[in-house]
This record gives structure tokens, sequence and C-alpha cells, in this order.
């Protein structure tokens, strides 16, 4: 059997404290884990941005910029443009990401989303625009015949339907713009002026929210 000097054995249990000494301090200072963890940066509050909606042909586009720290209140602006050209056409004073811009440039369609006020139901339903200028719009009250039919969560409510035998939207001619309802009722609108050109019942649709 090998024999040590009783200093050398002194210095390698030295060394073997010193070590175990050296990891003791390591351990404390990253905890539980040696594995460097990410940073998580803090999620925003505002989840709206800057968008650009083009019309349908890509003939004209308008960007949208919403109020600083907005969250989706609807306040904010935005300019409409020609492709192809940074001189601007017209203007609006709000922000939604929920727009239909026409192939003309000049017709606009703003369609709501989830309502907040579930007893006075004035949120937005649908609204209409010419060169930025409002010709008419519609809240949720103003179309909704049957309320009871109305989806309603803890903070917000359902009031369009996402099943229709029929098309919903803009029209191939893009004249007419069509909403279909969860309580089942139809509406066509004249995207030039706005009016209702017809009104219709779907049974299917009703109860089935976006």
């Amino acid at each position: 059997m090998p024999s040590f000097h009783p200093m050398k054995l002194f210095r390698l249990g030295l060394s073997a404290m010193m070590a175990m000494a050296m990891l003791s301090i390591f351990q404390g200072c990253a905890g539980t884990s040696s594995v460097p963890q990410p940073v998580r940066k803090p999620v925003p509050e505002n989840k709206s941005e800057p968008i650009r909606m083009y019309s349908p042909n890509g003939g004209f586009y308008i960007d949208l910029v919403p109020e600083k720290r907005l969250t989706l209140s609807g306040f904010g602006k935005g300019t409409a443009y020609a492709s192809g050209s940074d001189q601007p056409q017209w203007s609006i004073d709000w922000y939604s990401r929920s727009i239909i811009l026409c192939d003309d440039g000049m017709h606009l369609i703003r369609v709501g989303q989830a309502g907040r006020d579930m007893n006075g139901l004035s949120d937005l339903a649908v609204g209409f625009y010419e060169k930025g200028r409002e010709l008419k719009s519609y809240r949720v009250k103003d179309l909704v015949k049957n309320p009871d039919q109305l989806w309603k969560g803890f903070s917000e409510y359902q009031w369009k339907s996402r099943l229709s035998t029929g098309r919903s939207g803009l029209s191939g001619d893009q004249k007419e713009y069509t909403l279909v309802l969860i309580d089942g009722t139809v509406y066509t609108f004249s995207v030039e002026t706005g009016e209702v050109l017809r009104t219709g019942k779907d049974p299917r649709a009703m109860g089935y929210h976006v």
C-alpha cells in the first residue's frame, strides 16, 4: 500500500475543503439551477399597432395609427392614399382593425367588434363613410331584433353571427354590404349611402357568434 507524507495529505485535504466551499458559494448565488434563465420582457398593455389596409384591387390603401397607449377603444387616425403615391387623399379621426376600403378609394366600411355596453347596446355595429365623412352608422341596439339571443360573456358580448346560408360581407360589385346578426337577422346596406336596402331572417345563423 502506498504511503503519503503527512504534509501532502494535509494539502490534499485543504484543497478538497476549498473546492467544496467554492461549490457551495456558487450554488448559493445561482439558486436551485446553474442554468442561466432567459430575460422575459413585459408584454405591453397596448395591443393596437399601426396597420395598413389595402382595397381588394390594391389600388388604394389606408394607414391607421392608434392613439398612444390605446388598447382597442377606437381613438386614433387614418390617412388614405393611392398606391404608388404619397399624396394623402382623405383622412379619418378614429382607429379600427376591422374596416373595408373599396376599390374606388372613396368608400369605407367600419364593422364593430365585440360589444361592452351589455345594458344599452350602444356599441358600434357598422358605419359607412365616403372620403372620411360618415354617411350613416348603426349601433347594435338599432339592428338587433332579439337581444336575448346575444351571447354574453364576463366583460363583453357577441352580436354577429359566423354562420349563414347567404354570403356575408361585401358584394362582388362592391355596391352592397351584408351583415348577419346572432339573432338571425340579415341586413343588406347600400355602400354608397349606408341605407338599409333589405332585411331578412336566417334561422341557421341564430346563436353562432364570430
